[in-house]
């Protein structure tokens, strides 16, 4: 068995057991609100989650991310969410982050995961420079993932 393959199945052994996890220390408790920043993190994170919240993209998956502008509206209804998880290299993510925690009154931190800045996260090297795109889609990341929304 090759070693990708190896990673693979302990990614996903880890994925499962953090989900079994969250499920038991969350069973009394309402459904968590999660606003992800793109479409693509939305199954990563449902599936993280389960039946235990709610997830919605922020971006509309026939948007291109890069180029997006935030509203008001789009602010109000991630200021609505208990919790903001985004990629971390959008600069119009960062500034949603602040500006939902000015509304609530909270620190950044305590409203919002930046995937990007989570410890140990890999970033590809592609003709020797740094793509950060994907990133989240690495099994090892995808294990930090795990553990970042499960903490």
């Amino acid at each position: 068995m090759s070693k990708e393959k190896i990673v693979a199945i302990l990614a996903i052994i880890v994925l499962v057991s953090l989900d079994l996890s969250i499920r038991v220390s969350a069973q009394n408790k309402d459904k968590i609100r999660i606003a992800v920043s793109i479409d693509i993190l939305k199954p990563i994170v449902s599936e993280i989650v389960g039946d235990l919240g709610e997830v919605y993209s922020i971006v509309p998956e026939e948007a291109e991310p890069h180029s997006f502008t935030l509203t008001p509206d789009i602010i109000k209804k991630a200021s609505d969410s208990d919790l903001i998880v985004i990629t971390g290299h959008m600069e119009w993510e960062k500034k949603l982050v602040k500006q939902v925690a000015e509304t609530k009154n909270a620190q950044p931190d305590l409203i919002s995961i930046d995937l990007l800045s989570l410890a140990g996260i890999k970033i590809l090297e592609i003709n020797g420079e740094r793509n950060i795109h994907g990133f989240w889609l690495l099994p090892d990341n995808a294990v930090i993932i795990a553990r970042g929304l499960k903490d």
